[in-house]
């Protein structure tokens, strides 16, 4: 079974286009709602995907983004991280702006943590919008 999670009917639409391409069994959409606590408990988990397995949401991804995805999955629960950040640990500065397109591509929103990503001196951006992005930061604190 494969399981996604979106913030909005469009990024389930992509999913469920992309899942039906690799000719997967579809479910229906199921609108779960959770508490703040469950939540923060789901986002207090530690190395949640430390290594990816077989997925036909991360296969998607350029080897590039899996490396990013990868050093996402890592920043503890808590933290956060600038995209030069984590452009300078992928070794050249200059990647900060693919950093940002490669969160922006995440397919599987909270266990790759994108929105404790942030700009040098902003928010940045996050695919379930910035008062979503602020309000996952602020259940971090």
């Amino acid at each position: 079974m494969t399981w996604h999670m979106t913030f909005d009917f469009t990024r389930h639409q992509q999913a469920v286009n992309h899942i039906g391409s690799k000719k997967l069994c579809l479910q229906q959409f199921i609108d779960i709602t959770i508490s703040l606590n469950d939540l923060k408990k789901i986002l207090a988990s530690k190395a949640i995907m430390p290594e990816f397995s077989p997925s036909p949401f991360l296969s998607q991804g350029t080897t590039f983004q899996k490396q990013v995805w990868r050093l996402i999955a890592q920043i503890p629960f808590g933290a956060r991280l600038t995209y030069g950040d984590l452009a300078k640990k992928l070794g050249n500065t200059n990647y900060a702006r693919a950093v940002g397109g490669a969160c922006n591509s995440n397919p599987v929103a909270l266990l790759i943590p994108c929105h404790r990503v942030v700009g040098k001196n902003t928010l940045g951006g996050f695919a379930g919008g910035e008062v979503i992005k602020e309000m996952l930061l602020e259940l971090e604190k």
